[in-house]
């Protein structure tokens, strides 16, 4: 009977363990600023790949229309490909950004996940993010291939007259209360398009996707619209991020010890301090490259 008894508090305790509701695990302020660094950048590479898309595009439509599209494909291929920038370099930007305040345009969930949920949402979101910016660099490839071909054809100032005459509409900044309600909207709309694009890679059904958006736009309306500002703003970061914190170190001097015969006990020369590669000129150039050159309005 006593055992009976004991297995019987044994098992309610076990139930109620499995019933009550967990504690949150608070996450690490690392392991969260990579994650949301990662989310926003995702944003910026989903919305610069279909930049490039169009650019490219563009460029197809623009030769086929001028009859040069058999003589670019039979043209010679261009000299080596090579990556605009390495793909680590603009996540560590990213990273800088989000600690510096880019934090809040990532999705505001991920404040509420434990490191093991970050750590599982960062390795899909990087997935997805260097497949995304291979395809950047493809498509840029192809862009610059395109347009070598028109410039040896004496064509490329008329293909840019051509672009910028069936440029898409950038609109001018919302004044009154109805634009700006307007523009919301319209910045709502594309982060749908940017969420879904991203949904879809990672094998979300479309009727999942709208149920899981549809929560997430009423929970987080002002948040979603600014996704698009997070874009703008985590472009204009990599463009020309803050210089890293200078710590100042004193120095340790020794007086140097003559010992004779030119011996002292003199510490040696330091080395020079190595010059990181990674640079605001590197950051301006990979910049020009993903977003202005690729995205500008007046060449789609």
């Amino acid at each position: 009977m006593r055992n009976r008894t004991a297995l019987s508090l044994l098992m309610a305790a076990l139930l109620m363990a499995m019933v009550a509701p967990r504690r949150a695990v608070a996450a690490s302020p690392e392991m969260l600023a990579q994650v949301q660094a990662a989310d926003v950048l995702s944003d910026l590479i989903t919305l610069t790949a279909k930049r490039a898309d169009m650019r490219v595009e563009a460029l197809h439509k623009y030769l086929g229309q001028i009859g040069k599209e058999a003589a670019f494909d039979q043209a010679a291929p261009a000299a080596e490909q090579k990556t605009m920038v390495p793909f680590s370099a603009v996540f560590r930007g990213a990273i800088a950004f989000v600690k510096q305040g880019g934090g809040k345009y990532a999705d505001p969930s991920l404040a509420t996940m434990s490191d093991a949920d970050l750590s599982a949402e960062l390795t899909e979101l990087q997935v997805y993010n260097i497949q995304q910016f291979s395809h950047i660099n493809q498509q840029y490839n192809a862009a610059q291939k395109m347009r070598a071909f028109l410039t040896s054809a004496g064509e490329l100032e008329k293909y840019k007259q051509w672009a910028k005459e069936n440029a898409i509409p950038t609109g001018a900044a919302p004044t009154t209360p109805d634009q700006v309600a307007a523009k919301m909207q319209q910045d709502i709309a594309t982060a749908q398009e940017i969420a879904w694009a991203k949904a879809e890679a990672r094998g979300m059904t479309k009727a999942e996707f709208d149920a899981r958006w549809g929560q997430q736009v009423k929970q987080y309306q002002e948040t979603v619209a600014q996704q698009v500002s997070g874009v703008k703003a985590l472009a204009e970061s990599l463009t020309a991020p803050p210089p890293p914190p200078t710590q100042i170190i004193s120095p340790i001097v020794n007086t140097p010890v003559d010992r004779g015969g030119g011996a002292s006990d003199a510490p040696p020369p330091l080395p020079a301090p190595v010059q990181s590669q990674y640079t605001a000129g590197m950051y301006q150039a990979a910049n020009n490259a993903l977003w202005n050159d690729t995205g500008n309005n007046n060449e789609w």
